[in-house]
């Protein structure tokens, strides 16, 4: 009888225990898609500002360049993007920009 009770409660413990590392396994692979997915939106932010102010000003300084590149909050990179666009002259973005 205690052989039973403790062979059923391991296979109740190992198909709890299954489930847990399911579970977690699962929500690694979500998080590493959604930091993936967040990676590619940065990217293409910045792609797309530094798009802009070429077409509109043509010559992107490369401190410029790289600051833009060194963002990573997307909130962030929404409003340079609206200002690329907005901005009267590529000195004026700057002056946005650095302050």
């Amino acid at each position: 009888m205690v052989q039973a009770v403790t062979t059923q409660s391991l296979e109740v413990f190992e198909s709890a225990l299954l489930e847990v590392v399911e579970t977690v396994e699962t929500e690694t692979e979500q998080s590493e898609v959604e930091k993936r997915l967040q990676e590619g939106q940065r990217k293409q932010r910045q792609e797309d500002i530094l798009r802009i102010l070429e077409v509109r000003f043509n010559e992107v300084p490369r401190q410029l360049r790289e600051r833009i590149g060194a963002i990573e909050d997307l909130e962030v990179l929404g409003t340079l993007l609206i200002q690329a666009v907005t901005a009267q002259s590529l000195d004026v973005f700057e002056s946005i920009f650095y302050n």
